[in-house]
C-alpha cells in the first residue's frame, strides 16, 4: 500500500502514530494525520502553511482544544489508521494521480486531509483559511514531488512544539 509514498510522506505518517500514541488513541485519527504532517518538517506543507500564515504550534493549540487526552499508548502496541484517515490515504493517493505525480508525498496526505471535510483535522485547517482548491492550486504550482529512491533526506528538520 506505501510504495508510492516518498520517504517524508513516510515519516510523516510515523509521526502521525506517535501522536496517536501520545494522546493514548486507539486509532490514528486525521488530527494525528495533520500533526503528523506538521511535525515531519518544513517540505511542501510547511511552505503550504507558511503561505497561509499559520503556525505549528496554532495548529497544536487548535487540536489540544478539541480533543481529549488519554494515557499513553505503549510503542509497542499497534495503532490502527481509522477508517476516515484511510479514507485520507485513499484520498492522497487519488490527488497525486489528479497531478499526475508518480509518488505520494506529504503535499498529497494534507489534499486528503483536506477532502474529508467532517474530519477534525479539515474543520481545523478551513478554520485557518485554508481550503482544498487554495491549497491544490499551491501545490499545482510546486515542483513534482521526488521520486521515494531519490528523495534526501537533509538531516533533522522536524519541527520542536512549544505547549
Amino acid at each position: 500500500m506505501f510504495e508510492r509514498y516518498t520517504e517524508s510522506a513516510r515519516r510523516a505518517l510515523f509521526f502521525a502514530r506517535y501522536e496517536a500514541g501520545q494522546r493514548g488513541s486507539v486509532s490514528i485519527e486525521s488530527e494525528h494525520l495533520l500533526l503528523g504532517l506538521v511535525r515531519e518538517g518544513k517540505g511542501p506543507v510547511g511552505r503550504l502553511l507558511a503561505k497561509f500564515q499559520v503556525s505549528p504550534p496554532i495548529l497544536l493549540r487548535q487540536v489540544d482544544a478539541r480533543t481529549h487526552v488519554r494515557e499513553r499508548v505503549p510503542p509497542s502496541t499497534e495503532i490502527p489508521f481509522s477508517q476516515e484517515t484511510q479514507h485520507c490515504l485513499n484520498s492522497a493517493c487519488e490527488e497525486a494521480d489528479r497531478f499526475q505525480h508518480k509518488h505520494i508525498g506529504p503535499e498529497h496526505l494534507f489534499l486528503g486531509l483536506l477532502r474529508a471535510d467532517r474530519s477534525l483535522a479539515a474543520s481545523i485547517l478551513t478554520d485557518q483559511g485554508i481550503t482544498l482548491e487554495a491549497a491544490r492550486d499551491h501545490i499545482g504550482t510546486a515542483p513534482s514531488p521526488p521520486s521515494p529512491a531519490n528523495e534526501t533526506t537533509g538531516g533533522d528538520s522536524r519541527l520542536e512544539f512549544i505547549k
